[in-house]
Formats: C-alpha cells, sequence, structure tokens
C-alpha cells in the first residue's frame, strides 16, 4: 500500500478574530494517533473566543473521525470557547456530519463567512457554544438557511419540499405518495 493514502495533516491559522483549523487527508482509523496529537496541540494552541474546523479538504471520515471531532469539540468548548464546521463543497463529509447529528452540537457552515455572520466577534469576550449554535438554527428556521450547505435540508428531516432521509437507515422519501406512512415516518425528528 501507498503510504500517501493514509496522510492526515492539520494547519492552524490564528486569524485577526478566530482561529481556524484546516484539515485535510483523512481523518480515520488508520490516522488516529497522528490526529488525535494534532488535534490536541491544535485546542492547546488556540488564540481566539472561535474556532472555525474547515474539513473541505477532508477526503475521508469515518466513526473513529468523528469521535476525534467530538473529542476536539469538547476540548474547545471546555476552554470557554465556541466552535462550528465549514464544509466547502465537500458534500460527502457534509453529509457524514448531518448523519452523525454533529449539527445538534455545533454550525455545520459551507464558509467561513456564514460562521463569522453569527458570532458576535465585536466583543473581545468569550463566545457561548450556546449562542452560537442558536444563532444558527434560529437562521435556518427563518428560513436563511444558515449552514448554505446542499444537503441541509434533507439531512436534517425538516424539508419544506417533504424530501426527506430517515438518518436512522438513509432511506430517502422524494414526495412518494405510494407510501404516506413511509414518509411521515421519515420526518419524526427522533431527538425532539
Amino acid at each position: 500500500m501507498e503510504q500517501h493514502r493514509f496522510l492526515f495533516e492539520l494547519e492552524r491559522i490564528a486569524k485577526p478574530a478566530y482561529d481556524c483549523v484546516v484539515l485535510t487527508g483523512r481523518l480515520a482509523y488508520h490516522t488516529q494517533l497522528a490526529a488525535e496529537q494534532k488535534l490536541a496541540a491544535a485546542a492547546a494552541a488556540v488564540e481566539h473566543p472561535l474556532v472555525i474546523v474547515d474539513t473541505s479538504g477532508l477526503q475521508f471520515l469515518d466513526s473513529t473521525g468523528l469521535a476525534l471531532l467530538v473529542r476536539f469539540f469538547k476540548r474547545v468548548v471546555s476552554a470557554g470557547r465556541a466552535m462550528a464546521i465549514v464544509v466547502g463543497e465537500n458534500a460527502m463529509i457534509e453529509k457524514i456530519l448531518f448523519i452523525a447529528k454533529l449539527d445538534r452540537l455545533l454550525p455545520i457552515a459551507a464558509d467561513e463567512q456564514q460562521v463569522l455572520a453569527l458570532a458576535p466577534l465585536s466583543s473581545a469576550g468569550p463566545i457561548e457554544q450556546a449562542v452560537l449554535l442558536e444563532a444558527w438554527q434560529q437562521r435556518w428556521a427563518e428560513g436563511g438557511d444558515g449552514s448554505g450547505c446542499s444537503q441541509r435540508r434533507v439531512l436534517s428531516g425538516r424539508s419544506q419540499e417533504n424530501k426527506t432521509v430517515n438518518r436512522g437507515d438513509e432511506r430517502r422519501c422524494a414526495g412518494n405518495t405510494e407510501d404516506p406512512r413511509w414518509c411521515a415516518r421519515s420526518m419524526e425528528d427522533p431527538l425532539r
């Protein structure tokens, strides 16, 4: 096997108002040792009250990678900071994050500008994660689609177009009128 297929890279960029952690490569079982060390170092080096994790460069993300992201999220929030994830045009990573319901913990946006529109960065004080998440959810609920992500309405199960995904088993319903019970069941939100 070629070694480059199992690479994971992390770059922390301290911007004027927030820290950006750019992830590239594969965040998976085979890269977990290096990834865990890099993520722990990045969490310790964060300088600003907002951390934006850019996953647009990830080629692969498995359950181990999800666990590492959640652990990184816990470190950031326990240090009194807020975190959001940016997916860019990476539909595969976006889908995995929504299926894993990480949108219940933190905003998942298309780009950094959408996150910055939610966060009150004018004050030098800390940003609470709950406030950032609530602002993102409110913008989405108002029709602004706070995430800007193509799959947001489909994967959340709250589509106005009756295009939903049952997140438990990934079955799709796109206006299927043959079995309305199935569509109604797929629109239920198990966490509400």
